[in-house]
């Protein structure tokens, strides 16, 4: 039975030529933030905003005036819309 030994691999420095300029494009990367509307639940609307007013009542309201998406059995409603809606005073919803 034979023993190989391993050559053991030296890593070397790579050779940086002194003529190359880095271009402006490189560099380190940053994230960008994205925004995503926030959507919450008519429960946590009631809870929040409207706590005197019963769920059908509260449904009713945001269905006509903000954006809602139905996801299965819930409603869900854009928080920044709704935020902007109560804001404004010239409004006379409920």
């Amino acid at each position: 039975m034979e023993v190989k030994k391993a050559k053991k691999v030296i890593a070397r420095p790579a050779q940086v030529n002194s003529n190359h300029q880095p271009s402006a494009n490189t560099g380190v990367r940053t994230a960008v933030a994205v925004t995503r509307p926030t959507f919450i639940g008519i429960k946590d609307v009631q809870r929040l905003y409207f706590p005197m007013l019963s769920l059908k009542k509260i449904r009713k309201i945001v269905t006509l005036h903000v954006h809602t998406i139905k996801v299965g059995n819930k409603f869900l409603v854009s928080k920044d819309q709704l935020e902007k809606l109560l804001s404004n005073p010239d409004i006379k919803i409920l």
